[in-house]
């Protein structure tokens, strides 16, 4: 007998009278956060299945069929797929680090919401026509024999592997994509669309390819990128050091162990940008700009001047009802702030409209307002922040 438990709530999803589940058929069925790590599942009918938030880590799935199945914020890392069939599947944050994807058929993937993880992934001979894998994280070994034509692979991240070497992207999208350290020889690029695919100086492209004309943006230290809409793009170990960034569009960018350092970013959109991770923003000119729910956790912010930016954090702020007056001190250590009958929108408030007698009655009824995550960010005596802005609070961290 087997019993398939939900990975964290250990209740009984599914159980089976029988030794093993090659060829089992599970078409349909709702496995929403199953944990089925290490499951030997070799030609079995997943067709449509609702695997979202599942474990399959390290499963053999070797040549089942997967086709239309919800794989949403599930986990295939280190799982044997070779000959699987995924067409059509949903692969919104889906990990398959490691995973054996050599001949599968990836054809109509979607990943609507981006940031499937196809890193250290075997893609020999897979099929991903069509497929759409925007955001997408690819490195490891060379996808040799694979074939992305007409593939949606906007912003995708390649890191320094080879993955794309010689495989066919004729009409694939590679817009904003991040070739700062890839090989692209051999690869077929005739028809893709490059627009604003970032490279380096290091970057190999294939024989007679010329980025400047097809519409990428070089980085290194010290170029010009005014106003240049790179929102939603990856830039892994960027160096930017001295460049000019003023009034661009960087919203929901993951910027990770690059440098900025000196870096003039006045008046440019980071809204939800990912900035921590060892980013190096010494120096950093940010006066004015948006960075309204961006992650800085990790980023060092020495000397930087943050004055006028905006450091909001998206977090829906919670309600705290109590029984006794907050002085103004707890509410500023808290950051809290009192509601009464003169707050705005109140009736349209999502939380708030359910307490409406009890703030014209005039209860002690706060709100928790949302703060900027800056959990082990550092900065020094020099680093300007705007007005009665205390990073203290949100977890950053002094360097004398």
């Amino acid at each position: 007998m087997i019993e398939i438990p939900h990975k964290k709530t250990k209740r009984l999803c599914v159980q089976f009278e029988r030794e093993d589940l090659a060829g089992v058929d599970l078409s349909g069925v709702l496995l929403e956060g199953a944990q089925l790590k290490r499951q030997k599942m070799p030609g079995a009918n997943l067709r449509g299945a609702r695997l979202a938030d599942a474990d399959l880590g390290q499963a053999d799935l070797t040549g089942a069929d997967l086709e239309g199945a919800d794989l949403r914020h599930a986990s295939l890392s280190s799982a044997k797929l070779n000959g699987a069939s995924l067409c059509g599947a949903r692969l919104d944050r889906c990990d398959f680090c490691a995973a054996d994807l050599e001949n599968a058929d990836l054809s109509g993937v979607t990943s609507d919401s981006g940031r499937a993880d196809l890193r250290s992934s075997r893609l020999g001979g897979a099929m991903a026509q069509g497929a759409q894998l925007r955001g997408a994280l690819m490195s490891g070994p060379g996808g040799a024999g694979a074939d992305f034509r007409g593939a949606d692979l906007t912003a995708s991240c390649y890191g320094s592997s080879g993955v794309l070497a010689g495989v066919p992207l004729d009409g694939a999208c590679l817009v904003k994509a991040d070739f700062l350290r890839s090989d692209l020889t051999g690869s077929d690029l005739s028809n893709a669309v490059l627009d604003r695919a970032i490279y380096s100086d290091i970057t190999r492209w294939p024989a007679g390819l010329n980025p400047v004309e097809r519409g990428c943006v070089r980085i290194a230290p010290g170029v010009c990128l005014d106003e240049l809409d790179l929102s939603g793009c990856h830039m892994i170990c960027a160096d930017l050091t001295g460049a000019s960034l003023r009034g661009a569009g960087l919203s929901q960018m993951h910027f990770f162990q690059g440098s900025l350092t000196n870096a003039d970013l006045r008046g440019a959109d980071l809204t939800g940008a990912a900035l921590g991770f060892h980013a190096n923003l010494q120096g950093a000119d940010l006066r004015g700009a948006r960075l309204y729910d961006a992650r800085l956790s990790g980023a060092d912010l020495s000397g930087a001047d943050l004055r006028g930016a905006d450091l909001r954090f998206s977090r829906k702020p919670s309600v705290c009802i109590t029984r006794k007056e907050i002085s103004a001190d707890e509410m500023r250590d808290q950051e809290m702030a009192r509601v009464s009958s003169d707050t705005p929108e109140l009736e349209e408030h999502p939380i708030l409209r359910y307490y409406l007698d009890d703030i014209a009655a005039g209860k002690p009824i706060y709100l928790r307002l949302p703060c900027p995550v800056l959990r082990g960010a550092r900065y020094d005596h020099r680093t300007l922040w705007p007005d009665d802005f205390d990073p203290r609070p949100r977890g950053a961290v002094l360097v004398v």
